[in-house]
């Protein structure tokens, strides 16, 4: 696991921040602005000593009261356009993230993971006017 907290420290070295002061409470979980959004990143044990994964999303936008079932069946309709990437709900915010194993992990494919959430974060309406009609 430590070789994985290794990478993602060094990428948000890479960025100009300062993992120990990006590191959260939680354990092996780093939050950190990246092309001025800002990014979640964890490293979870699996349920055995070789098994590690990795996490990281973004926030997209927090739904509102207002036609909020027809926000989420939106929000459904939309994730079928989502590639390498899941859209979660925490509380009322909507996030963008990807999960996987950490096996193969290396910085090139962290930096697509933060590219891919930030531009599906910043493509958001657009793309749910494309591909969305009520």
């Amino acid at each position: 696991m430590e070789e994985y907290i290794e990478i993602v420290e060094s990428m948000i070295e890479g960025l100009g921040e300062d993992p120990a002061t990006c590191r959260t409470e939680n354990e092996n979980l780093w939050i950190f602005p990246y092309e001025n959004e800002q990014v979640f990143v964890q490293i979870l044990p699996g349920a055995d000593d070789e098994t590690v994964f990795f996490q990281a999303f973004v926030l997209i936008k927090t739904i509102t009261k207002e036609n909020k079932k027809e926000q989420m069946l939106n929000i459904l309709k939309l994730n079928h356009y989502f590639k390498n990437v899941y859209l979660q709900m925490h509380g009322d915010d909507l996030y963008v993230g990807q999960f996987r194993s950490a096996d193969g992990l290396d910085s090139v494919e962290v930096s697509r993971a933060f590219s891919a959430m930030v531009n599906y974060n910043r493509n958001f309406d657009y793309l749910m006017e494309k591909h969305v009609t009520d």
